[in-house]
This record gives C-alpha cells, sequence and structure tokens, in this order.
C-alpha cells in the first residue's frame, strides 16, 4: 500500500509539473533568420506587397459587409474548443471593417436563429422570440466574433503591426515562401502579445499561410491558418477555404472556416451598434 501511494504522489507530482510548464511556457514561433537578425526594411517591403496583392484598398469603399459561412470542428480536440454546440455550425456574419463591431445569426442547427453580438467591446445575444438585444458577458462571443473578423480582414489589419522583420524562405507544397514576422512592440515573445509569422508566395505576394500565437487563451498556444480557394469579391482577394492547425493536434486539423459568399452594404452600420443596455 505505502508503495502504491508512493507511484500516486510521483505520478501526481510529475502531472503538476507537466501542467505548470504547459501553463507558464509562451509559445516562440520566429524563425531562426529572426532570431538572428531583424531585417526590418525587407520586412515591411514584402507586408505592403502582401497587402497590395489582397487589394486591402478596397475595405475603404465598404461600411459593412456579411459574410455567409460554415465552421467545422474535428475530433476530440476540435469538439473540446468548438463554442458551438455541433460539429458543423452555418453562420452569418455581419461585421463593420477596421473596428470589432459585429454580429453572428446562426443559421442551422440547436442555435438556429440564435445571434451573438459585440460593440465597443460589450457582447450581447438575441434570439428569434426577443425584440430587443440583451446584453451579458459571453467570452465565447467576445473571443470569436473578433476572431472570425480579424482573419477576413487580415491583410489588412496586419499592417498596423509595429514590430516587423523577414523571416526567410520556406516551400510549403507547390508554393516557394518569404517569411514576414510581425507583432507589437518587439518581435521577441510577449506574454500578453501575439506574434504572427506570415509565409507568402514569391511570386504573387498572397498569403499562403500564417503561424500565430493565442495569447489570450493559454501563452502555450499556437496555431495555423492555410488561405486556400481565392476568389475577388467587390475588389478583395479573400480565401474562400481556411483549415487551421494546432498544437493540442498532432495530425490533421483542428478545424476548417469556409466562405460560401459575401454581401456588401446591405445593412446600415447602426444596425451593428445596437444602444447598450446594463450588462447582466
Amino acid at each position: 500500500m505505502i508503495k502504491n501511494n508512493n507511484i500516486a504522489v510521483m505520478w501526481k507530482s510529475v502531472y503538476i509539473v507537466f501542467m505548470l510548464i504547459f501553463m507558464l511556457g509562451c509559445a516562440d514561433i520566429r524563425t531562426s533568420v529572426v532570431k538572428k537578425e531583424v531585417n526590418r526594411f525587407q520586412g515591411i517591403q514584402l507586408l505592403r506587397a502582401m497587402g497590395e496583392a489582397h487589394h486591402i484598398g478596397s475595405w475603404d469603399t465598404i461600411s459593412t459587409y456579411r459574410v455567409y459561412f460554415q465552421d467545422h470542428f474535428f475530433g476530440k480536440v476540435g469538439a473540446f474548443g468548438n463554442p458551438f454546440p455541433d460539429e458543423v455550425t452555418a453562420m452569418q456574419l455581419d461585421y463593420i471593417p477596421g473596428t470589432f463591431d459585429g454580429r453572428i445569426a446562426f443559421l442551422s442547427g440547436t442555435w438556429r436563429e440564435r445571434q451573438w453580438g459585440i460593440t465597443s467591446w460589450q457582447t450581447y445575444e438575441k434570439d428569434s422570440a426577443l425584440d430587443s438585444v440583451i446584453f451579458k458577458k459571453n467570452k465565447d462571443a467576445r473571443f470569436w466574433i473578433p476572431t472570425y473578423q480579424y482573419f477576413l480582414e487580415f491583410p489588412a489589419r496586419i499592417q498596423e503591426a509595429t514590430a516587423v522583420g523577414y523571416a526567410g524562405q520556406k516551400q510549403i507544397g507547390d508554393f516557394s515562401c518569404e517569411g514576414i514576422m510581425v507583432s507589437w512592440g518587439t518581435l521577441a515573445p510577449q506574454r500578453k502579445t501575439d506574434q504572427y509569422l506570415i509565409w507568402t508566395d514569391k511570386t504573387s505576394h498572397r498569403i499562403i499561410k500564417i503561424v500565430y500565437t493565442i495569447r489570450e487563451m493559454n501563452t502555450f498556444l499556437k496555431g495555423a491558418v492555410y488561405f486556400n480557394d481565392y476568389e475577388i469579391w467587390n475588389g478583395l482577394l479573400l480565401p474562400m477555404r481556411m483549415p487551421v492547425e494546432s498544437n493540442l493536434v498532432r495530425d490533421g486539423m483542428l478545424h476548417e472556416m469556409r466562405i460560401d459568399s459575401i454581401l456588401f452594404d446591405v445593412i446600415p452600420p447602426a444596425d451593428l451598434r445596437p444602444e447598450m443596455t446594463e450588462i447582466e
């Protein structure tokens, strides 16, 4: 019995040490090129070329946009990270470009006709039985509504990064790529600020893959999203399929985001900025 107790104590200690490493470790996605030398000039040149390739100037002509969208989560880890009740969720995403005012209307499954929204970083909810929105704290809505928007507007949004460097070259599938490392303040790991490593096609300057940290969830976490099946919508070059990897998944994808179609300026910005009431 004493021997068994000692084994149990040992494994408990190992578990605690592992969890401390998991919780306190800070993911670092810098390439060896960035660690050796930060070539800011070359990084900024590539960042601007990427923005031009994605026609980011077209965002200036858009007041709101609506995306018919799907997200499909895979496997046990995907199910754990899925904020929605169904494996595949169809949604209508409404956004004001350049802000974090947006809304998700669920179009399928358990939450059909339910809505999540965020304005001025305050979250709200609505369902078909309600005439008005209810402001209440919702951590999932606060994370996922801006996250989807950031991916959709990424080529324009990331131009605001203050730390930029050239990250070297890499072959990704059939694409010969160059990398851009970006963050804010410094490219070195920061516990509250994310890093992004953008791999772009050397010829077209289109984004092929983005590696990123997820400090808001855990400093240990990192992921990667691929930009596939590009199409032009209202002048914007957008990826219609975005499969996502995670360092929590050894093989395969965590989830895959898909754009079905997009409409522009079909709702006024005021619709995405409801009058704020007391938060529950």
